[in-house]
Order: C-alpha cells, then structure tokens, then sequence
C-alpha cells in the first residue's frame, strides 16, 4: 500500500492554493522549493509553501477529493487551510 498525499501549496498567505496529488510527496515538495524544474509553474511563481496536507492510502480516494476541491471557490480552499493551519505556516517538513 502506498501514500498519496493530496495537498495545497502557496507561495505566500492567502494566496491562491495549488492542488498537487501523488504517490512521492516528499520528493516532489522538495523538487518545488528547490525549483528543479525551471519551466514549471511552481518555479515561474514561486510556489514553495506547503500549506495544507491530507493522507490516504487509496489513490482513487484522493483523485475523488481532489476534483471535488477543485470545484470549490477560492474562499472555501482558504478556509479548509486556515482550519487546519491559521498561521499557513510551511508544512513541507511534515510532508
């Protein structure tokens, strides 16, 4: 069984979040705040924060979540994080 991790990334408060899903999480966190791959949209703009985090082992559970947060608005993706982390502080090394 692997671990998908479904997570939103920012690269400052309040700002937009970022959906990412995959299977090596910890590898691709430190891949954006390193901007290993300049052509990227994390590294055009600087998305380095890891903001919100959710676990599963099932990877259809985590496609599942992802397209339901993707049809939410912005307000509710901030709200979700500031649940969880009101301060949005970088979560990259729990990830």
């Amino acid at each position: 069984m692997h671990e998908v991790l479904l997570r939103l990334h920012s690269r400052q408060h309040r700002a937009r979040p970022l959906h990412r899903r995959d299977r090596q999480s910890r590898k691709r966190v430190g891949e954006h705040k390193s901007h290993l791959y300049p052509a990227s949209f994390t590294s055009q703009y600087n998305v380095t924060k890891l903001v919100y985090v959710e676990e599963y082992t099932r990877i259809q559970d985590a496609i599942a979540r992802e397209k339901q947060m993707k049809g939410w608005r912005r307000s509710k993706k901030v709200a979700l994080i500031e649940r969880m982390n009101p301060e949005w502080l970088d979560l990259s090394s729990l990830a």
